[in-house]
């Protein structure tokens, strides 16, 4: 089995300035691993949106609810 990578450009959208989950750690990310030969191993799925139960595998019901209603 194949290892696989989702990814999309708009990921780079989603810059939280220095916190360490930022745009420009995924902009290295990318680049080592098309510089490494690992890009162009692993096999590319595109996003999609997880399913309320897929979420609700790692957050509660009413932490989902919440960030619902938020959003």
């Amino acid at each position: 089995m194949k290892t696989a990578l989702v990814y999309h450009p708009d990921y780079l959208r989603h810059d939280t300035g220095s916190h360490p989950e930022n745009a420009h750690r995924l902009r290295y990310l990318v680049a080592h691993l098309q510089q490494t030969g690992v890009w162009e191993a692993v096999r590319h799925l595109a996003p999609r949106r997880a399913t309320p139960a897929e979420v609700q595998l790692v957050h509660t019901a009413d932490y989902v609810e919440f960030v619902r209603k938020l959003s």
